[in-house]
């Protein structure tokens, strides 16, 4: 576990009393209560954050601490807003129902100062995950975020290097190397083509006999080699 994994506090003592091994630190549970939501006032630095509602059902994807992100979103998404996605995700692991954090210490601990005003670097961070898809602001105070992100697709990877495109697509290539998957990827591509929403393709290789792992993850491979907005 790196530094801007951990949960922060600014009181945080000067030595921290002796703990056992299961027992969760007492300096952490300021800031990683599970949520309740009647005492976050509009007002107040604290920021709720719980799970996308569908993260759990999303089988096919990549850690949001993964070498995938860190390869290939962190050029999209920008260092401020991944490192903060895994701040999110590791909390998220430590609480799947959800946990309040201190976003103004949050943001001094990531290096994006104290302010949280609506064109602070925090603000862009978070408006940058959710222009992604990768979090939703819920409210002013809640934020829902995804703990699995997707691959990329093909118009996003055209943003990045041509060195990182080629690893990319060498990456795809290995996985689209199993029979199964591969007949799957051909069929999802040629129904993309054709026009169908992601969630028509999927029903339908689905109906076709694909296991919904393999049906998921032909969809996304699919729309990473091109044919994605």
């Amino acid at each position: 576990m790196t530094l801007l994994e951990q949960p922060y506090s600014t009181t945080e003592p000067a030595q921290r009393p002796p703990e056992s091994d299961t027992a969760q630190p007492s300096w952490t549970r300021d800031l990683l209560d599970p949520v309740d939501p009647a005492t976050v006032e509009s007002t107040s630095p604290l920021l709720e954050v719980v799970g996308w509602p569908d993260s759990g059902q999303l089988q096919v994807g990549h850690d949001a601490r993964s070498f995938y992100v860190e390869r290939y979103w962190l050029g999209m998404l920008g260092p401020s807003s991944t490192w903060m996605l895994r701040r999110f995700a590791r909390g998220l692991e430590d609480h799947p129902g959800g946990f309040r954090i201190n976003l103004i210490d949050t943001a001094k601990a990531l290096g994006l100062g104290t302010s949280l005003a609506r064109n602070s670097s925090t603000q862009r961070s978070i408006d940058r995950l959710c222009q992604f898809n990768l979090a939703e602001r819920v409210s002013p105070t809640r934020l829902s975020v995804r703990t699995v992100v997707p691959t990329m697709t093909r118009k996003q990877l055209s943003k990045l290097p041509e060195s990182v495109q080629r690893t990319h697509d060498q990456l795809l290539a290995r996985e689209v190397q199993d029979p199964e998957l591969s007949r799957a990827v051909a069929a999802a591509t040629g129904l993309i083509g054709a026009g169908l929403t992601n969630a028509v393709v999927e029903s339908q290789l689905r109906v076709w006999g694909f296991p919904p792992v393999c049906a998921h993850h032909a969809t996304a491979l699919a729309l990473a080699e091109g044919w994605a907005s």
